[in-house]
């Protein structure tokens, strides 16, 4: 089974971190936002996504398509995507506290079938019975 938490290390030590810095510094750097418009008439439809009616829209930010792949690569190399998952099955990822992230589970509603198994579900599931 893979390891589902996020990397030990800083999120600077890791190779994908140094080429955001190096891509900041030799490129992103001398840019200004306004240019970037200037060039790009279609940028706030390539720097923006939509889920429902929910836009988030980042062209307003010193990002280029290479910036987004280096953070993309950033996201893998940190292994967000094994975090995330493990932090919806209810896994045991919150050190700190020494239990499971239940943050999911308390935005959720019942049917999402969020952590179903995990400690402490039921109680969160109470609290939200009791709020409606």
């Amino acid at each position: 089974m893979p390891d589902k938490k996020l990397s030990a290390r800083y999120p600077t030590d890791l190779p994908a971190w140094q080429k955001l810095k190096a891509h900041y510094r030799d490129d992103m750097k001398k840019r200004r936002i306004a240019d970037l418009f200037a060039r790009d008439k279609k940028r706030p439809e390539k720097f923006s996504v939509q889920s429902g009616d929910l836009t988030l829209d980042y062209s307003k930010n010193l990002v280029s398509a290479t910036t987004r792949k280096l953070l993309v690569s950033l996201a893998k190399q940190a292994k967000v995507q094994d975090a995330v998952e493990a932090m919806f099955a209810g896994d045991h990822i919150n050190a700190t506290e020494d239990r499971a992230a239940l943050h999911v589970a308390l935005r959720s509603k019942l049917s999402d079938q969020v952590a179903h198994k995990t400690p402490g579900i039921r109680a969160v599931w109470n609290v939200l019975n009791d709020m409606d």
